[in-house]
Parts: structure tokens; C-alpha cells; sequence
């Protein structure tokens, strides 16, 4: 449901290159490693948390046909983007910019917000979590100076001084059908007297958010959809919605509370403000690093082209795009197994 959903967000599922070339390769990006062990050791975090998987998959085919396989694509992704975060790494580099211990506790904020609350990053382990706020603090920190923003401190706290009113956290939740004329039943109903909590729990597609009566937990504004995240807004606390359409099915919704967020709290939102056009500068700047680059890509993976000014892996096409069989590294967490949440 949410934005975070999508595991091209920022910084999700990226894994650090490595610096072993004894290990077999997955890809090499100037001189630079990104072992195989790199590579399992981000599949098999990703595999270990239920709620993180959930989260990938819902946008996206991630496990593949047979028994411990991801699917193909989904790891030329995955490996993709480990890629694209060792050109951040060198480039960085290459300027001088270095991350320090105020921008790895902030990043750790960004990372957690990115990927819907503490609770998802926690539960992941520990090397991983190091991993992304690593690479999320670098990513901050090459698009700050590239486009010459200000994300100190005390640049944010004096945004957050001018801009307070914005940063709210609303306590959503929601029952997901499949047509209008299904959500405009049920509406009659809750109003005519029936539980809310009970009949997401018994008629809501959202499986996840249903087996706790709809609740969607309470997230910063604009972490939702842009059609249920508008609904939201306009929504007065405690009123039930109309039916609202969304590219999931048509939603019944309810902002059960609302709070001010503090500054700490409001960090998050407020680096990506003030980054909001700084992409640019930073997109430019890897097509051209990318471009530039000396990458090889282990054929197991696929192999790396640059088409139309856009750089990436093709999947293999033997064997079958379909699997892509999985060997946990050394000391990897063994996949986990567990319900949605």
C-alpha cells in the first residue's frame, strides 16, 4: 500500500561492493568487486524478514520456481543497484566526501522512514542494516553537494521552524475491496452499526492490514499512494470515507488520529524536502559515471548495456528467466519463514 513498497525507494536493497578478489564475482565496477558473497548475502536478508519480502513482492516477482531460487529479474535488479551504489561509493570518493557519525544517524531515520517504521529495519540483520544506512548516508551527501543544498542541523531545524503545520503523523486504516458497488456495501453497513475492525478482518483483500482490523499503522503525510494519500488528507478524524479508488481496488478508509510530528521525528521528511530538486543533479551525474565506467557483469546475472542513455542488466535468457537457484554465502542468515504482517 504504501510508497515504500517499491524496492527501487532511495536506498532499499542495496548491498556494499565488496573488496575480495579471490571470491567469485558478481559484477566488477572499475577495478571495484561485488562478490557473489555480496550479492547472496542482500538475498538472503531480504528473504529473512517476512515483512520485507512482503513489501518487495508486492510490487515486484521476487522468489522464483523452485526451491530457494529468486526469480532472475528480480536479482539483475538487485545487483543492479549494487552497482549504481558503487559508482555513488567511488564518485563520493573521487570528491572527497566522506559521511561522519551525525550523517549515519540521520541516514539510519531515512532509512527506517523508507521502509515503513524502525520495526522493518530492525528486524533485518544487523550487517544489512549497516549496509543501507552506509549507502543511504552517501547517497545524501553526493546529492547535498552536487546540488549545493544545506542539510546540516541547523538548516533543518530552521525549515521544520517555518514549516511545523506540515509535518503531522496520521493513525490510518482501511478495508480493501474489489469493486465500488462491494465498498459502498460494506460502507452501509459500518454506518448502519456494524464493526469496522471486524469486517476488514473478514472482507478486506489487504491481508496484511486486515488480520489487525484494517490499521495501517500511523505514517508521516505522503507516505501513501497518491489517490488514497489525497482521500487521507481531506479525511476528518474518526469519519469513514467513501469509497476511494486506488490502483489496489477501492478502499474504505478511516484516520482514526492525528499528531505532530517533532523535529526529530520530522528529519526524515524534511532532508528529502530540501533535496526535492536535487535529483536531477544527481541522476546526471551517475548516467555519466555509468556511462564512463568499466563495468563486467558475471554472466550467471546477465550482462550489462547501456541503451538509450540508460545503463542496467539484462537477465540471462538460459537458463530460464523464471529461476535463478540460491546459495546462501558463508554466514548468511538462513531465510526466515513466517505470515505477512
Amino acid at each position: 500500500m504504501r510508497k515504500v513498497l517499491v524496492l527501487a525507494v532511495g536506498v532499499l536493497a542495496l548491498a556494499g561492493a565488496g573488496c575480495n578478489p579471490t571470491s567469485p564475482y558478481a559484477a566488477r565496477v572499475n577495478g571495484g568487486t561485488i562478490s557473489q558473497g555480496d550479492l547472496n548475502n542482500e538475498l538472503t536478508a531480504i528473504r529473512s524478514d517476512p515483512a520485507y519480502l512482503n513489501q518487495i513482492q508486492s510490487q515486484s516477482q521476487v522468489i522464483g520456481a523452485g526451491q530457494d531460487s529468486f526469480d532472475s529479474s528480480f536479482v539483475a535488479q538487485v545487483l543492479n543497484r549494487q552497482i549504481v551504489f558503487e559508482l555513488v561509493h567511488q564518485e563520493a570518493a573521487r570528491r572527497g566526501i566522506g559521511v561522519g557519525s551525525q550523517d549515519v544517524r540521520l541516514a539510519r531515520a531515512d532509512v527506517a522512514s523508507a521502509l515503513g517504521g524502525a520495526n522493518v529495519l530492525n528486524a533485518l540483520p544487523a550487517s544489512y542494516q549497516a549496509t543501507l544506512i552506509r549507502h543511504s548516508a552517501e547517497v545524501t551527501a553526493l546529492e547535498a553537494r552536487l546540488a549545493g543544498v544545506d542539510v546540516s542541523p541547523a538548516a533543518m531545524a530552521q525549515y521544520y521552524a517555518t514549516h511545523q503545520q506540515s509535518f503531522v503523523q496520521q493513525c490510518v486504516s482501511h478495508i480493501l475491496l474489489a469493486s465500488q458497488a462491494d465498498a459502498a456495501a460494506l460502507r452501509a453497513q459500518i454506518v448502519a452499526g456494524a464493526s469496522f475492525a471486524d469486517a476488514a478482518r473478514s472482507q478486506s483483500q489487504d491481508q496484511a492490514s486486515a488480520a489487525n482490523g484494517g490499521n495501517l499503522g500511523c505514517q508521516p503525510t505522503g507516505r501513501f499512494v497518491t489517490g488514497f494519500e489525497q482521500a487521507v488528507d481531506g479525511l476528518p478524524t474518526g469519519q469513514l470515507s467513501q469509497p476511494v479508488q486506488t490502483q489496489f481496488g477501492w478502499h474504505l478508509i478511516v484516520v482514526t488520529s492525528r499528531q505532530p510530528l517533532s523535529l526529530a521525528q520530522a528529519q526524515p521528511q524534511i532532508r528529502a524536502a530540501l533535496l526535492a530538486n536535487a535529483q536531477t543533479a544527481l541522476t546526471t551525474t551517475l548516467r555519466r559515471a555509468e556511462s564512463r565506467a568499466s563495468v563486467t557483469v558475471n554472466p550467471r546475472y546477465g550482462s550489462f548495456q547501456i541503451r538509450g542513455g540508460q545503463a542496467g542488466i539484462a537477465p540471462p535468457t538460459a537458463p530460464p528467466s523464471s529461476t535463478l537457484n540460491f546459495v546462501p554465502a558463508s554466514g548468511s542468515v538462513s531465510p526466515g519463514a513466517g505470515s505477512t504482517p
